[in-house]
């Protein structure tokens, strides 16, 4: 039973039946395995490793682990994986000794120096030059090519009409300023919101602070007329689209948004370039758009020939929140300036809305504006890169990490402080299958494309392969421009991923005598606003969102605007790419936990404590009764505490090929857990939000809430609905615990 002589795959089965029959099978199954090893290369070790398996499992070949370990410690092509846990771990420690920060600086100027919004030329580029570092670093690479529909600027005309005594047009674009050496600048986009719509818009100006819901609302009760007015509002406090929605909402014909000096501003400190701080053409770009992926596609892959819809059936609401239907242009404070000086009725509700500006008055009046917006709406292809490594030992499950790619101008902060780390990911681990290893699962690496118009890239993907997804993801890690400082450090992610978490920022170094984890604020739900979204929502997968290092106060100032380049990051926000290494380092070993540990490592006690401090909270709520969640969450509580007892039993344990079937079990358990809460629009409130316990926020599409539907009842004062609601999602905790109780059928 040579290799030379095994040239067919019903050769190499054929000796596997004799070998199991055989009473003497060791030397038999050593040669079955060096044979299958040398004929089929990596793909034949994990074969070999089920046949083990089955071997020791039937009790025919007790030597089998030996024999496996012996053909792929030498085979070439082969290494061991549930041989030796601990070889894990020097791959491991080969991965944070080799991060490298001068690399990583590179990586952002490969990718930064140029303007690449999604859909241009310069974003094409972009992704051959990530797909060229996946490809170089020995990762199966592919670029996908998808169409979708983008929306970009073409006219943009703003003034103030009245008074005669104020006429004066709006600036609307940033100073080009000479010593930062910036190149390109006129490859950068006009400052615009996406998606906003087509048209001209006059009326007196009415100001309304953040323009959140308890803003509008302050407003109204105070006898402010807001119908057919153009709202100006502030950025900030909660995510633009809904401020867009609420201005809609109320009447509005127009809206102007602007950044607060108070917030970002010379009131802060000195302003770009002598400081971190937005100067007064400072302008922040952004989708004013409430849904995600492609407007044309809701729910399914967009692909060339695919169905589309028209823009009256998105605009109708039935398939996805429709687009916006009044004008929206983004301007810097000094021409907001203009206009709130010009402001001068109607006293304001509350005098913490005079911001920085020193906004005396609420309007509408007398100071009146136009507005002509006109906006190109193209079918245009965006581009997705993808880098894979084939698991040895579960290549059928899959871990993703995804950084979007695409910038409104420049993006050296967001995103490519993501995506730099994550192309440094590759390299290394390009150099670790050299060193031979092979990762336990699969990991694919992504960088997505048109993240900053509506989480198109990603939304697209998952909704193209979400069957199989829901089948063999393990999870989801998001990364997205996680370096804009380094003084604290925040996360957000399904409760599973608590401990992993916070116990990762333990082991990595923040300085000589601090840890990661010092900097630590705490876990935040998951909201939406990048590309974790459909991943969660929509196919019920668990995800990390997001992991960041920051300052306090925030000096990423420069969001979405042209001074987030290679210039802002070296002066201010991370001097000589330490944060980017550190933060590399954290997230990369986060990453290969999950892909190598024998044991998964999510915890579902946590995930438990989080239900049960979230329904604590919602009982405080008058007329509302939780008892249903109670009882259940308490049932579902033993259950989780079980499963971590029994992990942490498994982790003592050696990894052998008679317990690969009892840790497939495990982890199989664990993965798939949130696919539970999957619901449906009665429960959800939304066609394409399947998750019962966590959704974006409804007025803040950037805040993660717990219960969602429940709190839309509540919103509306529907106590009755709510306390329905609070039985179904009951109903779930009960499927959850079941599910995890291994005497349940």
């Amino acid at each position: 039973c040579k290799a030379e002589t095994m040239n067919t795959r019903w050769a190499w089965f054929s000796l596997f039946l004799l070998s199991v029959h055989c009473e003497q099978c060791a030397s038999p199954t050593k040669c079955l395995l060096t044979a299958y090893a040398d004929l089929f290369s990596q793909d034949s070790c994990d074969r070999a490793q089920a046949i083990a398996t089955c071997f020791e499992s039937t009790g025919v070949c007790d030597s089998a682990m030996k024999d496996l370990c012996a053909v792929q410690k030498r085979s070439g092509n082969c290494v061991p994986t549930q041989c030796d846990q601990s070889q894990f771990n020097t791959f491991h420690q080969q991965f944070l000794d080799s991060v490298n920060a001068n690399r990583i600086h590179d990586y952002s100027a490969l990718l930064s120096t140029k303007p690449h919004i999604a859909g241009s030329p310069n974003d094409k580029q972009t992704a051959e030059d990530v797909y060229k570092k996946f490809k170089d670093s020995g990762l199966e690479s592919e670029l996908e090519t998808i169409p979708v529909m983008l929306s970009y600027p073409d006219t943009r005309k703003v003034e103030i009409t009245a008074p005669a005594s104020a006429k004066y047009q709006l600036q609307l674009d940033e100073k080009y300023l000479t010593s930062t050496g910036q190149k390109y600048w006129n490859d950068a986009i006009k400052t615009f919101n996406a998606y906003s719509a087509s048209g001209t818009a006059s009326g007196k100006v009415v100001f309304l602070n953040y323009g959140r819901e308890e803003d509008f609302l302050a407003a109204t009760a105070a006898g402010v007329q807001i119908k057919d007015t153009i709202v100006l509002v502030k950025y900030g406090k909660i995510y633009r689209g809904n401020k867009a929605a609420l201005a809609e909402k109320y009447g509005a014909k127009g809206m102007l948004v602007y950044l607060d000096p108070a917030d970002v501003g010379f009131l802060r400190g000195k302003v770009f370039p002598e400081g971190p701080w937005a100067t007064n053409t400072t302008v922040q770009r952004g989708s004013m758009w409430l849904g995600n992926g492609d407007p044309l596609t809701p729910g399914w892959g967009a692909t060339e020939d695919g169905p589309v819809l028209t823009l009256d059936e998105i605009n109708s609401g039935d398939w996805n929140d429709p687009l916006p239907k009044i004008p929206i242009q983004p301007i810097p404070w000094g021409d907001a300036y203009h206009i709130t000086q010009e402001i001068t009725v109607g006293t304001l509700p509350d005098k913490a809305w005079a911001g920085g500006l020193n906004v005396t008055n609420v309007g509408p009046g007398p100071v009146e504006v136009s507005m002509d917006i006109k906006m190109i709406l193209n079918r245009t292809n965006i581009w997705n890169v993808y880098g894979r490594i084939q698991g040895s030992v579960e290549p059928d499950r899959v871990v993703y990490m995804g950084s979007h790619r695409d910038a409104w101008t420049y993006g050296t902060c967001d995103p490519i402080a993501s995506m730099a780390p994550m192309m440094e990911i590759a390299g290394i681990m390009g150099e670790m299958l050299k060193s031979g290893w092979r990762p336990r699962r699969t990991i694919q690496l992504c960088s997505w494309d048109a993240e900053e118009y509506a989480l198109v890239g990603s939304t697209e993907f998952v909704e193209k392969r979400i069957a199989f997804l829901k089948s063999n993801a393990v999870m989801y890690f998001n990364m997205d421009g996680i370096v804009d400082g380094f003084q604290k450090v925040t996360a957000s992610a399904v409760p599973s991923f608590k401990t992993l978490l916070e116990d990762n920022m333990r082991l990595i170094d923040y300085n000589s005598t601090h840890k990661l984890k010092d900097l630590y604020i705490a876990l935040d739900k998951v909201g939406s606003g990048s590309d974790q979204h459909s991943w969660l929502v929509e196919a019920t997968i668990s995800v990390i969102g997001e992991v960041a290092i920051s300052n306090d106060p925030d000096i990423y100032s420069v969001y979405h605007s042209n001074y987030d380049n290679m210039y802002w990051m070296e002066k201010f926000g991370d001097p000589g790419w330490k944060m980017h290494a550190i933060m590399t380092r954290f997230v990369g070993r986060v990453l290969l936990q999950l892909v190598d540990n024998a044991v998964l490592p999510f915890n579902l006690s946590d995930y438990s404590a989080q239900l049960q401090s979230d329904v604590s909270e919602l009982s405080k709520v008058a007329g509302v009764d939780v008892s249903p969640m109670t009882a259940a969450l308490k049932r579902l509580k033993a259950q989780t505490d079980k499963v971590t007892a029994q992990q942490a039993t498994l982790r003592s344990q050696p990894v052998t090929p008679s317990s690969f079937a009892t840790l497939r079990k495990m982890n199989d358990k664990l993965m798939n857990f949130e696919r539970v809460f999957f619901g449906d629009t009665d429960i959800t409130g939304h066609r394409l939000f399947h998750h019962v316990l966590w959704a974006p926020g409804r007025f803040n599409s950037y805040s993660g809430v717990a219960f969602p539907s429940v709190g839309d009842a509540l919103h509306v004062k529907d106590t009755k609905k709510a306390n329905w609601l609070i039985k179904r999602i009951a109903l779930y905790f009960d499927q959850a615990a079941d599910y995890l109780d291994d005497s349940s059928l």
